[in-house]
């Protein structure tokens, strides 16, 4: 049997609009072998209306395909083409076909009845182009929409393959749709094309192994550079301190990651979350050694009541926190994109991936200056921290000895008991069991089983000592919380409750009464309750300093701009160095101020300055759960 070589040239710049085929930066060229009279018998049968280079690839029997080099599409110049054929490496297809001997006739005369039909068939694709353009780009979205559904299906029964064709065939029809002004196919379009993309991600990293033998890939560039330099200079006391804290938790975390498969660098998170502070908590409202907010937490097991926030259990917070990374591997891929998805959510890191003029990306490089700033400076700070403690001589860092594990073992308590107590009975020093129970919010544990942290070797006379002390009691709240609702002011609030619009104004510190926000939340005080003393105020002369600015004034005299202005007579909120100001500045009956550090409870500020704890939540207007952040100014007696 003979054997035609046939060259399809593929023109540089050229839309073949008989397949659909897109524009190419530069030309390509398919080759397919087949029997001379097969190929010709066969495509005269498609010349009309088709083209003749379909009618050459449908006879061929050839199958798109796309090039899967990274992610799904070898480049990004490549992406948006309608056909994958024209990604075709140039090699020979061979596909030997049996022709039917009742069509073959002779070569030459196939060959010149093509020749006498191509004409015919180009005019009649422009007389149908007009009337059917229309059909054609309405049916392109709901093409894509059966891909997607087919590849859904595919994926389902573990069939990869044809899954990720069915979502090759979708993104060609969204290519391929112009949806023009109207802004319903518009969004339509955005919304197939992120579902798409989501989906390939999605597929692709569940082939991935989350346990990475070569764990996270370090890479040094100007970004990692910038945050090797913070922290060897702005923050390096804070790193030398987070690094010695990171002995407590440390050894516990390597271990829980190599149960779980999960790269070992994963240890040092920590260190950039919360300096290995359990207590630590941020503007955000995340909490504990890993940051997790209140909803994260609670989504992977982490329990949060009144008496307990297992966000701030080492042990616990640890586990959940492997589970959310696991996660967001698997979703995701790579490492860098996981870690840009725990600090920022996945939902942040999706729609960048979705803003993106390409749904495929090859890296977290790709799209780390769409990013917020701090999500964006997250993992090069990261990528900092496992360059540092792998070679802390080379950035000029001398590392001090991490603290040693906290050594216990548990007992198992069934009724409230206050850990103050129960260490003076024991002779503990102060401390000791809140350091080992952290996730107790009220230093105390909880009406129902608990099992509870001591010393080693201390279990049996601490068990001894829960039986005989009396049952620890909630502290009766001296107020009620009322939640802020839409057009309530704070005259309309303080009549519900009986109450006049000064003593509420003073009990929540009020700056401005009559800007109250939808959501805020007032403290009401009960009948009989004590209000904290009313503030006094004196007239000091402030000289302006350099850095000084009105705001600033304001906090540290706990007064307002306006007030300041108004009294100084200030058209401006320009300041000269030398100035000389008089400020109405408030002052209380407490003299006192404590200003809050980092990891600081009220309880061990109480313990601190020797006055009872009750005492220093009356005079501050807060109860035991209230939490504390740094730069908060507290009132002493």
């Amino acid at each position: 049997m003979r054997s035609l070589e046939i060259l399809v040239e593929i023109p540089h710049n050229r839309k073949t609009d008989g397949i659909g085929l897109p524009e190419r930066e530069s030309g390509g060229r398919i080759e397919m072998r087949e029997d001379r009279s097969g190929v010709l018998a066969r495509g005269i049968r498609l010349l009309h209306g088709i083209g003749v280079l379909a009618a050459i690839l449908c006879s061929s029997g050839c199958h798109a395909t796309t090039d899967r080099a990274s992610g799904r599409f070898a480049e990004a110049g490549e992406i948006d083409m309608s056909v994958a054929a024209s990604s075709l490496p140039p090699q020979a297809i061979e596909e030997e076909i049996v022709p039917d001997e009742a069509q073959m006739r002779p070569p030459e005369r196939i060959a010149e009845e093509v020749d006498a039909q191509e004409s015919a068939a180009e005019g009649e694709e422009e007389e149908e182009e007009a009337g059917t353009q229309g059909d054609t780009g309405a049916s392109h979205l709901d093409q894509a929409s059966e891909f997607y559904q087919a590849a859904l299906a595919f994926w389902q029964e573990g069939n990869i393959e044809d899954a990720l064709e069915a979502l090759d065939s979708a993104h060609e029809q969204i290519v391929a749709f112009d949806p023009g002004a109207d802004p319903r196919l518009l969004q339509r379009k955005h919304d197939l094309r992120y579902l798409i993309s989501k989906q390939v991600v999605e597929i692709y990293a569940s082939q991935e192994n989350a346990a990475v033998d070569g764990g996270i890939a370090v890479v040094k560039n100007e970004h990692v550079q910038r945050a090797i330099a913070r922290f060897q200079n702005a923050e390096r006391d804070f790193f030398l301190e987070s690094y010695r804290r990171s002995g407590r938790y440390r050894p516990m975390i390597v271990e829980e990651l190599r149960k779980a498969g999960l790269p070992e660098q994963l240890s040092w998170l920590p260190l950039i979350e919360s300096g290995f502070k359990v207590t630590a908590y941020s503007r955000a409202r995340a909490l504990g050694l890993w940051q997790f907010i209140p909803s994260t937490g609670t989504r992977f097991g982490l329990m949060r009541n009144r008496w307990i926030d297992e966000r701030m259990d080492p042990v616990k917070s640890t586990r959940a926190a492997i589970g959310y990374l696991t996660y967001l591997h698997s979703l995701f891929g790579d490492w860098s994109t996981a870690l840009a998805a725990y600090n920022s959510g996945e939902g942040t890191v999706l729609r960048r991936i979705a803003d993106q003029e390409i749904d495929y990306l090859d890296s977290f490089w790709d799209f780390y200056d769409r990013l917020p700033r701090e999500t964006a400076e997250y993992v090069p700070r990261f990528l900092a921290v496992l360059l540092i403690v792998e070679d802390p001589a080379a950035y000029g860092f001398a590392l001090p000895e991490p603290l040693a594990p906290l050594p216990f073992e548990t007992i198992e308590v069934s009724q409230p008991v206050a850990l103050r107590d129960l260490e003076q009975q024991a002779g503990l020093a102060p401390g000791t069991l809140a350091e080992l129970n952290p996730e107790l919010r009220l230093r105390a544990t909880p009406p129902i089983s608990y099992s509870l942290r001591v010393p080693p070797g201390r279990g049996a006379d601490l068990l001894a000592w829960v039986n005989a002390l009396p049952r620890y009691t909630l502290p009766d709240r001296s107020y009620l919380v009322h939640r802020v609702r839409r057009g309530e002011t704070l005259s309309v609030i303080a009549k519900r409750y009986g109450i006049s619009i000064r003593s509420l104004t003073r009990y929540n510190r009020l700056r401005n009464p009559n800007h109250l926000r939808t959501g805020q939340k007032l403290r009401i005080p009960k009948k009989g309750s004590r209000l904290p003393p009313a503030p006094t105020y004196t007239t000091v002369t402030h000289t302006v300093r350099r850095g000084d600015s009105l705001w600033r004034l304001a906090r540290r005299y706990h007064t307002t701009i306006e007030q300041i202005k108004r009294e100084n007579h200030l058209r401006s909120n320009r300041l000269v160095v030398g100035q000389k100001l008089e400020v109405r500045a408030a002052t209380s009956v407490s003299r006192r101020i404590y200003l809050v550090k980092r990891g600081d409870t009220l309880s061990g500020i109480a313990r601190k300055h020797g006055i009872a704890l009750d005492t220093l939540l009356r005079l501050n207007g807060l109860s035991p759960s209230d939490p504390i952040y740094p730069n908060q100014r507290l009132r002493l007696p």
